[in-house]
């Protein structure tokens, strides 16, 4: 998929500068937000591949953001990754389940975060 980003809403620096260097591998164009108001301006302005979301940030849970979001963002049906530091209760593994998205604890194993992204990728 060209021209396509990938939106990174993580609000803690050190991971999300690991994420990006991850994504340098793969030559893909990384967009980061640290809040959920910062996510939504850039879904507004450039096509995302997918997303990889923080549920606890700043200014609003990932999940609310996603429900926020879905419904103007088809293409990322399916298409987030969602990552805590804590481990989801039911609800959240319930509606992660749902929709049908992935999720990964922080800190994570790197091969199991290439993994579950080049599926994204190469789709």
């Amino acid at each position: 998929m060209e021209n396509l980003s990938i939106l990174l809403v993580e609000d803690e620096e050190n991971i999300a500068a690991l994420i990006k260097d991850i994504f340098e591998m793969y030559d893909k164009k990384i967009l980061h937000a640290a809040t959920a108001e910062k996510a939504k301006a850039l879904l507004k302005k450039h096509p995302i591949q997918f997303a990889i979301m923080d549920i606890s940030l700043p200014d609003m849970n990932g999940i609310e953001l996603f429900k926020e979001i879905a419904p103007d963002y088809p293409q990322l049906d399916s298409r987030v990754i969602f990552m805590s530091g804590y481990h989801p209760d039911a609800k959240i593994e319930g509606f992660i389940q749902e929709t049908n998205n992935r999720f990964i604890q922080k800190p994570f194993n790197l091969s199991e975060f290439r993994s579950m992204i080049e599926t994204f990728i190469d789709a």
